[in-house]
């Protein structure tokens, strides 16, 4: 997949944070999401308010800690107009949780 240049013209459709390490996911401030939910050790489902398809827009990941090596990305498994998955790995690549950010950008759609 290439990912497009960071065009001005696109549109934020969704952002937020998931504010916990522990075995349950808690959603923080957040703006067209609706809920987060834990999976796994380390696997997150994000539910959009609003569909979105996922050849339509780009999400992009930041965990919050800055001490502790994290692999984030995307987990193409569950994507679809209403989810996105978000995989964490820890510097010996197991699953792990961790608090995280995202923003989830529109584009090739009005």
């Amino acid at each position: 997949m290439s990912v497009p240049y960071l065009d001005p013209a696109w549109r934020l459709h969704a952002a937020g944070f998931q504010t916990s390490a522990a075995g349950a996911a808690v959603l923080g401030n957040s703006v067209n999401v609706t809920q987060i939910n834990r999976i796994g050790a380390g696997v997150y489902h994000i539910i959009l308010d609003e569909p979105l398809d996922p050849a339509d827009g780009i999400l992009i990941l930041r965990t919050l800690r800055v001490a502790a090596l994290r692999i984030i990305s995307e987990d193409a498994g569950p994507a679809n107009d209403i989810t996105r998955g978000v995989r964490i790995l820890n510097g010996v690549a197991a699953p792990t949780d961790d608090t995280f950010r995202f923003l989830l950008f529109r584009y090739n759609a009005p």
